[in-house]
């Protein structure tokens, strides 16, 4: 499972993942609950927010 970017979707890139047995499925458009870059830097902004007193 993959992201949406065009360079993802080109022609040899499927056709090499195909041929090896796998199958290529996209994420929707826009997925947040699987995007773990986004939930990263989320948690680590949430972290840097918290005072200590």
């Amino acid at each position: 499972m993959i992201d949406n970017p065009s360079f993802h979707k080109r022609p040899h890139l499927k056709t090499t993942i195909e041929k090896d047995g796998h199958v290529l499925d996209y994420l929707p458009f826009h997925f947040p609950d699987l995007n773990l870059l986004k939930k990263y830097f989320q948690a680590n902004q949430a972290e840097s927010n918290i005072t200590v007193t």
